[in-house]
């Protein structure tokens, strides 16, 4: 994808900017088909740290959720989130190989990824949390 053909997308796409170790990235929130083929990949995954944790969904959750699911299952994770990724200020696409000696910073991405993706339902279920720190039991609301 030339320069030009990135800078027209990007006017019409939804993009989050994301630090990672100080570096930022713009990333183009996905389709509602690939969101939700995301939540159908990671969804009870978060439902299970958030049921279990008892305490925000954060970044570090989200990491050790992307380190302990299988690697084909992380990499088309990635492949969603990822798809249209460049560095702020850039115009390459990121690449898994940009990352070579900090792959936790692409894991990191990846979990940021989802994070912008599934937004809303990060906020439903760190709610809920919060309502039972309160004392309010609440059943699942998805």
């Amino acid at each position: 994808m030339g320069a030009h053909t990135i800078e027209r997308f990007y006017e019409m796409a939804t993009i989050h900017q994301v630090t990672v170790n100080q570096t930022k990235y713009n990333i183009v929130e996905a389709s509602a088909v690939k969101q939700l083929s995301l939540m159908s990949m990671v969804g009870s995954h978060l439902i299970f740290l958030s049921e279990s944790t008892k305490s925000e969904l954060d970044m570090d959750a989200m990491t050790a959720l992307l380190i302990t699911i299988p690697e084909s299952d992380m990499l088309a994770i990635a492949d969603l989130v990822l798809h249209q990724t460049i560095k702020h200020g850039g115009s390459e696409l990121v690449k898994i190989d940009d990352f070579q000696g900090h792959v936790q910073d692409y894991i990191a991405l990846v979990g940021e990824g989802v994070r912008v993706n599934l937004q809303p339902f990060f906020t439903r279920l760190n709610d809920q949390n919060v309502s039972k720190d309160n004392g309010a039991e609440t059943e699942p609301q998805l």
